[in-house]
């Protein structure tokens, strides 16, 4: 067996030390992302939008690969890009879920929506007809929601409702859906609770 150099053995030094710092920092930010959960994510009446469940590491992959691709996760849902997304044009308007696209736009944005349940359920006219990148294509459904007259089943009146959605924001990555009526509820009860703006 070849005896390391002093040289060598620095070298492994460092490196062992900065991949066990690295561990570390992955590790505390996994905690504080979940420590910074809203004051409405176990609220009953709201449904929170989730992203689609990916897995790169199947039963072989080694350890280093497996922090790879939970340090990419980390960085893609905490810093996320929109701008490296496109959507292509549509034909037109068509009856879309809410909670299906607000699911899709928290993909790509890194944006919560919670919705209020009956909404959640929902549907509202979408389909930009020129192409866009992530963060238009986001902006335009938050758009249609407030403007585009969207409808869901209304359990108390037992007919179906059609109202614009009221989007509010309680800070740079939680945004609310809510009815008008609801939304008057939760800005009394949360007054941090802000009118919708498209953060800078």
């Amino acid at each position: 067996m070849r005896i390391l150099k002093g040289r060598e053995q620095m070298a492994l030094h460092v490196t062992l030390t900065l991949v066990i710092a690295s561990l570390l920092f992955i590790a505390f930010g996994f905690l504080l992302w979940n420590a910074l959960d809203s004051p409405f994510e176990k609220d009953p009446n709201l449904v929170k939008t989730t992203r689609p469940t990916t897995s790169f590491a199947g039963p072989g992959t080694g350890f280093a690969t497996r922090i790879f691709w939970k340090y990419y996760e980390w960085k893609r849902t905490r810093f996320p890009n929109p701008l490296t997304y496109t959507f292509s044009a549509s034909a037109g308007p068509t009856g879309c879920s809410i909670h299906g696209l607000l699911n899709q736009c928290m993909d790509v944005g890194g944006t919560q929506y919670l919705i209020e349940k009956n909404v959640a359920g929902g549907s509202v006219n979408f389909g930009p007809t020129n192409v866009l990148n992530g963060q238009q294509w986001i902006t335009s459904f938050e758009n249609a929601l407030q403007n585009a007259v969207p409808e869901w089943w209304d359990p108390q009146t037992k007919d179906f409702r059609k109202e614009n959605l009221v989007l509010l924001r309680y800070d740079r990555r939680t945004v609310l859906v809510l009815s008008k009526q609801a939304s008057a509820e939760y800005q009394k009860q949360y007054p941090d609770l802000k009118p919708f703006a498209h953060p800078e």
